[in-house]
Parts: C-alpha cells; structure tokens; sequence
C-alpha cells in the first residue's frame, strides 16, 4: 500500500499518471489516499469542502480501480491530532476535548458531542459512497496525545453526565481524578472510569460502520 496527500487542485490526468505509474512501479496493490492531512488540515472541514475534494479528484480514482489499483480514503483527522493554533467554524459549536486539569481544547472535540458525531457521520457517508475499498478511520480518534491538553481527554461536562447516568456514581472532575490517580489499590472508580471510555469508543466505531453501510448518518 502506498500512503500519499493529493492536491486536489492538481490537474487529474497528470495526478493520474503519476500514480499509475508510481503503484506500478512499487508493485503497489493499493493506494491509501488522505483527504486534509497536515498542511490541508485546516479544523474539521465543510461538507461543501468535502464535496469539492471528492468531485475534484474523482476521475483519477475511478482511472486507478479501473487499472486493477485499489484505493481507500483516509479523512486526516476526526476529534483532531492537536489545535496547531486553529480555530472553530462559526457552525461547529461543539464541545472541546477537556483533559484532566480542566484545560479544554480550541478545534480537537469531545467525541460524545452529539452535533459533531451527526456531523461526522455524515461526512463517513459521502466518502463510504464513492467507489473506493475502504474508508479508514485516522488515529486521533484515540484519547490520549491531544496537545496543547496534558494527556488528553476527555474530562468534559458531557463525559462526567454520561458516566453518571450509565453508572449512578455523580462526581465532578477533581474528584475522579482524585480516586482514579491515587496511589495504593486502585480505587473502584478507576476501573468503571475506563470501561466507560473504552465502551463508549466502541459504541461510536460501532455506529460508524453501520451508518456508512447503510448510507444514512
């Protein structure tokens, strides 16, 4: 597999070209393409944003599956690998990703935020549409490693509320972090602190991949 960004203001038969010949020579089976890695990452993008990239680098696609290459699309980012001093959309009023201290991010978002999972979800939709083998979901996904927060998160207002209602413990931040940090044996929080976050991770891959096969967010 060879993993690549593509501009898609580039001209599609030269792009075209270019990674016909490059999968050939590599002997490349498929060709992994990011959609707004890095330097394209500019926050949580558009749907029209989206429609474009996938109009404007449509035809080169659809050239490598008819020469036998696969392609998948990897979105470069879902809560965000860090803020790299962006901003939110005026239309993305979602909650940031809160660590431990209460520090709360500007663009990386609380994956329980419910207008940014509709949001998500419907931007799985249109990539899972096109005609590519797979559609993949990128690694920020994770809770940890979300700079400028210390660790990560997500500490949030909806976190602790959900943690309640699924466990009937009622908390605030400081004290779960409390009983989830202290030393000695671990406190009983910390062990229904952590299933809730790995169970709620699964519950939204989970959605993901049904709502992507379904075509409806």
């Amino acid at each position: 597999m060879l993993r690549l960004q593509v501009d898609p203001a580039d001209d599609p038969q030269a792009v075209g070209d270019r990674l016909l010949a490059m999968a050939r020579t590599a002997r490349a089976e498929e060709i992994c393409v990011f959609l707004f890695g890095m330097e394209f990452n500019d926050g949580h993008d558009s749907l029209d944003r989206i429609d474009h990239w996938l109009t404007a680098t449509r035809p080169w696609r659809s050239r490598l599956r008819a020469e036998g290459i696969a392609v998948s699309l990897n979105p470069g980012h879902t809560v965000g690998h860090s803020d790299w001093a962006r901003s939110p959309k005026a239309d993305q009023p979602w909650q940031p990703m809160t660590d431990q201290h209460g520090t709360a991010a500007a663009v990386q978002v609380c994956p329980l935020d419910p207008g940014w999972r509709e949001y998500y979800a419907e931007t799985l939709c249109r990539y899972a549409a096109e005609d590519v083998d797979a559609v993949w979901i990128e690694d920020d996904i994770r809770l940890h490693n979300h700079q400028p927060l210390d660790w990560g998160g997500c500490f949030c207002a909806l976190h602790l509320a959900e943690f309640t209602r699924r466990t009937g413990i009622e908390t605030d931040r400081e004290q779960l972090v409390a009983a989830c940090t202290a030393p000695g044996e671990p406190h009983p929080w910390r062990e229904r602190w952590l299933d809730f976050w790995d169970t709620t991770q699964r519950e939204l891959l989970a959605s993901w991949g049904r709502s992507s096969a379904t075509g409806s967010a």
